[in-house]
């Protein structure tokens, strides 16, 4: 195709492009409004926006339920993230990133959020799924420790790029 044909092209198409994104820019406004509504009932809903995620896959629930729930501060919410099958997201699903490996802390604020993974730190505790109260004394220093790392990352006002959003 000639270079003239191309721009004879390119000229019949842009009003068809143009008014594709004309017709669906009230859509994508209202989906981002009403994202920033449910985001605001959500930090209005939940003060403290400390939570701890899990998942029950790969042998995780026996351990969290024995030995990481009794040890959980008291203002730090489970969150379970359902399996895959599961149709409807929730808010802290949407709001945290995919890929990241569970179980982790994370604190939800208007700017961002700030996580600690404690996956490596539960992963050799994980064999020990029955209650045990050493196993549940380190999961409450592994627990501790990280909130006071998301508490000093949030007093040193540091946020990186991708964990920043718009509200």
């Amino acid at each position: 195709m000639t270079r003239g044909k191309s721009l004879i092209w390119i000229f019949l198409l842009s009003p068809i492009f143009v008014g594709v994104v004309v017709l669906f820019s009230p859509v994508i406004c209202f989906l981002m409004f009403k994202d920033w509504i449910e985001r605001r009932k959500f930090y209005l809903a939940n003060p403290a926006n400390l939570f701890f995620v899990c998942t029950s896959r790969h042998q995780w629930e026996p351990f969290i339920l024995n030995n990481v729930l009794p040890a959980l501060p008291p203002k730090v919410q489970t969150h379970w993230v359902p399996d895959r099958q599961h149709k409807k997201r929730s808010i802290i699903d949407r709001l945290c990133p995919n890929g990241i490996t569970k179980p982790y802390l994370v604190h939800f604020h208007k700017r961002g959020y700030e996580m600690v993974s404690l996956h490596e730190e539960f992963l050799g505790l994980k064999q020990h799924a029955q209650t045990d109260r050493e196993i549940q004394q380190q999961v409450r220093f592994y627990l501790l420790s990280a909130v006071e790392q998301i508490e000093s990352q949030m007093k040193s006002n540091r946020l990186p790029a991708d964990r920043r959003m718009t509200t």
